[in-house]
């Protein structure tokens, strides 16, 4: 063989290593394949219960979903602090919510009033802590037994949803249950699975959506989405099967129909509200069908991203179908919802890793005006003009959007005390209070002005 050719063969064989090496690094990364820090020498101690059970009532800005007000990521609190200099005054940290690796669990926590809802997790029972949302104080305990699975640990993925005095709550392995929020009286509970539902790769992970009469989960396998009555846990409608994402459903109206969009494992659905049936569903088959971030709507232009180098798209949606209006790389996040506000989205852009960038993306065209990697990855929180970032490490930023340049306006470090690099439960804004879960631990900032 001459040597040319040699040397030919050579150059490709290092060039297949160096790609595939890249391949792997950033399936490595996007899967959240970093060293996940837990202190297997401490062992999780729950208090009592307090003194007695809180009257219900509403807040000025309560928090009572995934992303909350709107599906939007943004929180309708004003008088926010933005003069950082001095930090932020810590309220309160509970370090209970689960235990060892084995219970690892990532909802984020909902707010009403005082009452603050966050899942836990045992050797044995799904759990649900409620918690006085001002100071802390555990005001009640709930707990189902359940199977455990494996994946990035047993615990919750999907955080719950308020409505009036219930609350919902989605476990790892499919059980679906309603709860009374003063008091943490179980109402009922089902299983997803006696109904043909197949658990994901990594968990059931779609919050639920409480609707109308409905509470509404998805659930793969036999049945794509799963729509009970929200007071007595029957049955009502079944969208027929196919492999579940771990997207929140959320709800849009098209020529006055009320739409849930389903964005599952292998692409965006549009389902009637009133019976599920799919009207259409565009293909966005990623892979391990991690569909994971929140679909964000503006009337009728939805956008979806996920990672996995699949990069994100914009469509027009009618209920006849829809029209892809753009597609392309420049955000292909793998679980950090962005934040539209005006012409923009703002947001982490990639994969779970450490690495960025925050970015500035043109909603009508998919142009990226503006990227830093000053930050890292994280998740992110809208509140009065303003975003606040949590990075994958635990440190804190609060960022003015801007549509020309990045603006930094405060940094805290180690907000959450003793984290590794897989912070990925978002950050939470209800009341004037800041709430930053990571596996066992939930911290409260006063972010009030």
């Amino acid at each position: 063989m001459k040597r040319k050719t040699i040397y030919r063969i050579l150059i490709v064989l290092v060039i297949v290593i160096v790609a595939g090496g890249i391949y792997v690094y950033d399936t490595f990364q996007a899967m959240g394949l970093q060293a996940v820090y837990v202190d297997e020498t401490i062992e999780a101690v729950v208090p009592e219960t307090g003194t007695g059970l809180r009257a219900l009532a509403h807040g000025t800005s309560d928090w009572l979903n995934w992303r909350g007000p709107d599906f939007s990521g943004k929180s309708s609190m004003t008088g926010l602090k933005t003069d950082w200099s001095n930090g932020l005054t810590k309220l309160w940290e509970v370090d209970y919510l689960c235990d060892g690796r084995e219970s690892m669990t990532w909802a984020a926590p909902v707010v009403k009033g005082n009452h603050l809802v966050i899942p836990g997790r045992n050797a044995s029972h799904d759990q649900l802590f409620c918690l006085d949302a001002v100071s802390g104080e555990l005001l009640w305990k709930a707990e189902i037994a359940c199977e455990p699975g494996d994946s990035w640990g047993t615990g919750a993925r999907a955080t719950p949803m308020i409505k009036d005095s219930l609350v919902y709550s989605f476990g790892r392995s499919g059980i679906l249950a309603c709860w009374m929020l003063e008091n943490g009286n179980l109402v009922w509970k089902k299983d997803v699975m006696e109904e043909g539902g197949k658990t994901p790769e990594w968990g059931h992970t779609s919050s639920p959506l409480v609707l109308g009469n409905k509470v509404i989960v998805q659930c793969g396998g036999e049945a794509r989405l799963i729509a009970y009555d929200r007071l007595t846990g029957d049955v009502l409608w079944k969208t027929p099967g196919g492999e579940a994402g771990y997207a929140a459903t959320i709800p849009t109206e098209l020529d006055g129909e009320m739409i849930l969009l389903n964005f599952h494992g292998t692409g965006l659905a549009a389902v009637r509200y009133d019976d599920g049936t799919e009207l259409w569903s565009s293909p966005w088959e990623t892979n391990y069908f991690v569909n994971c971030n929140t679909p964000i709507v503006r009337n009728d232009t939805v956008f979806i991203t996920s990672g996995y180098g699949m990069g994100g798209q914009v469509l027009k949606i009618s209920l006849s179908g829809y029209e892809v209006i753009w597609e392309n790389k420049v955000i292909a996040s793998h679980l950090s919802d962005q934040i539209l506000l005006g012409k923009y989205l703002f947001g982490y852009t990639k994969n779970a890793g450490n690495r960025g960038p925050f970015a500035c993306v043109d909603f009508a065209s998919g142009e990226e005006i503006w990227s830093t990697k000053d930050i890292g990855g994280g998740s992110i929180v809208w509140v009065e003009d303003h975003l606040i970032a949590l990075g994958v490490n635990g440190d804190l930023y609060l960022i003015r959007p801007d549509e020309k340049e990045f603006i930094l306006k405060g940094t805290l470090e180690d907000a959450i005390p003793e984290a590794s690099k897989s912070v990925w439960t978002p950050p939470v804004v209800a009341n004037g209070k800041l709430y930053l879960r990571y596996l066992h631990k939930l911290v409260c900032y006063d972010i009030s002005g």
